[in-house]
C-alpha cells in the first residue's frame, strides 16, 4: 500500500486557519478554490510541500505522493458535514504576514530602540535572507512553544483547489478511498476513447448484383465493395509519475509495443466504470493494441527534491472490437480483434479469422503477440 498521507502527521507545529478564503466556484468544467493557513514561516514551506505531496524525509517520504484532497465526503447526507465537491491541492504560494523579519538587523550603538537594516551583501548567502526563509530548524521550549526567532514570522500559505485531472487512482495509505491496485502506488490515470475506423475491401467472387434480369450477376473485377469496422484510439494519461522512476519505465512499456492484450484490459474496464454500477465497456482480449507512449514535458517538476519530482506521461492504444457473435442467453459474445482479418473464405458462417505468421521449421506465430497490459502500471 501507498505510504503515508503526508497533511496529517506533522506534529511540531499548529496551523491556524484564516477567516478569509475563496469559496467553491465552478466554471462550467472545472471545480475550484482556495484556503489560507496562518503558519510559522519557518514551517511554511513544509507544510505547503505535504499538502501538495511532494515533502522530502529521509526514510519517510521517499517517494511522492497524490495531493491531498479537499475535505470530501460523499456519503454524508447532512449539512454541514457533507463535502460533495471533488477537488485536489493542486499549487500553493506563502504569503509574508510580517512587516519586518529580518535577518540582517543590527543594532545602531547610539540608539539601541532603533535598529538599522545591514546591507546585503551576498544575495545568495542563506544567513542574509529574510526571516520567511528558515536557515535553521527552530526548537521549542519545554512547555513546546515555538521560541524566537524565525518562529517570530508568520507567513499565509495559501492552498489552490482543482477538480483532478485523472479518474483513477492507485494504491494510497487510506484504504477506504476507492483505487485500482493495478496502477503504480500514489499515481493516477485518465482514460480518453476517440472513434475511427478501418475500411476492408471486400473480395468480388462472392458478390452479385441483386437485379433480376442480368444476365451476368457477377461483379466484375473494377466493381468494389468495402466494410466499416469501427475502432477507436485510447489515450491513457498516468499522472503523478515520479521522474527518478523513468529508466525503469521506459523499459517496461518499451516490451510493449506492438503487443496486444492477451488478457482482459481491466484497468480500463474498472477505471471507465468506476463511477457507474451498470457499465458495458469491454476490452477483450487482443482487441487493444499498444502502439507507443510520450512524456508531457509542460507537466514535469524540477524544482523540488530530486526524489520527489513527478511528469505526466501520455500512452497510445489502438482498438479493434469485432462482435462475430452476439451474446445470446447465458452465452457470451464472440469477440475477436487485431489477430482476425476479413475473408471471403467463410468458415463455420464466420467471415473473420485468425491470421497467423509463419516461422522457420513449419511453426507459426500470431500475427501480433500478446502481453497482459494489467501489469504495464507497476513499475518493477
Amino acid at each position: 500500500m501507498g505510504q503515508n498521507n503526508m497533511c496529517n502527521d506533522y506534529t511540531d507545529f499548529v496551523v491556524f486557519v484564516e477567516e478569509t478564503g475563496v469559496l467553491p466556484s465552478f466554471d462550467g468544467k472545472s471545480l475550484a478554490t482556495s484556503r489560507r493557513f496562518l503558519v510559522p514561516c519557518a514551517f511554511a514551506e513544509e507544510f505547503a510541500l505535504r499538502m501538495i505531496g511532494k515533502y522530502w524525509k529521509d526514510t519517510v517520504y521517499t517517494t511522492p505522493v497524490l495531493p491531498a484532497e479537499y475535505p470530501y465526503d460523499p456519503s454524508a447526507q447532512t449539512q454541514p458535514v457533507s463535502r460533495q465537491l471533488k477537488m485536489v491541492a493542486m499549487r500553493f504560494r506563502q504569503e509574508p504576514v510580517e512587516k519586518a523579519c529580518f535577518n540582517v538587523l543590527y543594532p545602531d550603538p547610539r540608539d539601541q530602540d532603533h535598529p538599522l537594516i545591514q546591507c546585503v551583501t551576498d544575495p545568495t548567502n542563506a544567513a542574509q535572507m529574510e526571516k520567511y526563509y528558515p536557515v535553521a530548524w527552530p526548537e521549542g521550549d519545554e512547555n513546546g512553544q515555538l521560541v524566537s526567532g524565525n518562529c517570530g514570522c508568520m507567513c499565509a500559505v495559501v492552498i489552490e483547489y482543482a477538480s483532478p485531472p485523472w479518474q483513477c487512482i492507485g494504491p494510497v495509505a487510506d484504504t477506504e478511498v476507492p483505487h485500482l491496485e493495478e496502477l503504480e502506488d500514489n499515481t493516477a490515470i485518465s482514460v480518453q476513447r476517440n472513434p475511427g475506423y478501418e475500411q476492408y475491401t471486400l473480395p468480388n467472387r462472392h458478390l452479385q448484383w441483386a437485379i433480376d434480369d442480368l444476365q451476368n450477376k457477377q461483379l466484375d473485377g473494377e466493381s468494389y465493395a468495402t466494410i466499416i469496422v469501427p475502432t477507436a484510439d485510447i489515450v491513457v494519461r498516468w499522472y503523478n509519475v515520479p521522474v527518478k522512476k523513468l529508466c525503469d519505465i521506459e523499459v517496461l512499456l518499451a516490451s510493449y509495443r506492438g503487443h496486444v492484450n492477451s488478457e482482459s484490459f481491466d484497468v480500463l474496464s474498472k477505471c471507465l466504470c468506476a463511477t457507474s454500477e451498470t457499465c458495458n465497456c469491454a476490452f477483450d482480449p487482443e482487441t487493444v493494441m499498444f502502439i507507443e507512449w510520450q512524456e508531457l514535458e509542460q507537466d514535469r517538476t524540477s524544482g523540488f527534491h530530486p526524489d520527489m519530482n513527478t511528469t505526466t506521461l501520455e500512452l497510445h492504444y489502438k482498438q479493434k472490437r469485432i462482435v462475430v457473435k452476439p451474446e445470446e442467453g447465458e452465452t457470451p459474445a464472440m469477440v475477436v480483434g487485431h489477430n482476425h482479418l476479413f475473408t471471403d473464405k467463410t468458415v463455420d458462417d464466420y467471415a473473420w479469422q485468425r491470421v497467423l505468421r509463419k516461422k522457420p521449421a513449419g511453426q507459426t506465430e500470431n500475427l501480433y503477440p500478446g502481453k497482459d497490459f494489467n501489469d504495464m502500471f507497476k513499475v518493477p
